[in-house]
């Protein structure tokens, strides 16, 4: 029964570009076919911090992300051990599976149709485990017949990065390169809260992706 509620949905979503690895790909290093740069912009109350960082799918796996700068400077040797620690996943087996029973069609409109999905947390690398604990939102413009953003949030609490979050949002949005017949991922912004010094503080990461090229 779910196995049909799922081929149902995904058929649906075939005159949209998409299919299941779209929500996927970039998760995973072992699916990755293309390097990109990223600048990242973390704001925590007053303060902001800047990275910028390289991704390249041909290096094997545990060096194939590479910190460039920290606020327009070369990285120190902490914060390159750090940023290694996070990004470089250097195992193979995770498969970013979406759970065949979550897929369902919660809502439409003239305009959107929205579809809700879950992964599997055990099929999540390290970077995106907090993904296991998060319902998913597909959000696909009707007009255009694209797959314009995913949106997770989280249900219980999560580790997101170095902070543990009790309210976290994470919109990815999509662009699709109409010659390849693939989408990329314009943007990540993820908005959640924490607790420092006892107090509640907003934290805000928009993270843009760029110079996208195939390498596999």
């Amino acid at each position: 029964m779910a196995s049909d509620e799922k081929s149902k949905v995904l058929e649906r979503l075939k005159a949209y570009n998409f299919n299941e690895t779209t929500l996927t790909e970039h998760l995973i290093d072992t699916l990755a076919k293309y390097s990109y740069n990223t600048h990242t912009t973390t704001y925590i109350k007053d303060e902001q911090k800047i990275k910028k960082a390289n991704y390249n799918p041909a290096l094997k796996l545990g060096e194939r992300w590479h910190l460039d700068s920290v606020d327009h400077r070369i990285p120190t040797e902490k914060e390159r051990a750090a940023f290694n620690k996070n990004h470089n996943q250097d195992k193979y087996g995770a498969s970013g599976k979406i759970a065949d029973t979550s897929w369902h069609i919660v809502a439409e409109d003239l305009n959107y149709l929205k579809v809700s999905f879950r992964f599997e947390p055990n099929g999540l690398p390290e970077l995106f485990s907090f993904l296991g604990k998060c319902i998913g939102y597909a959000y696909f413009n009707k007009k255009t017949k694209k797959l314009e953003r995913a949106q997770f949030i989280n249900e219980e609490p999560v580790r997101f990065h170095i902070f543990q979050v009790k309210d976290l949002e994470v919109n990815i949005y999509y662009s699709f390169n109409t010659a390849k017949k693939k989408y990329f991922v314009d943007k990540e912004v993820a908005e959640l809260s924490i607790s420092l010094l006892g107090n509640k503080v907003q934290v805000k990461e928009i993270c843009r992706f760029s110079n996208y090229k195939k390498v596999k």
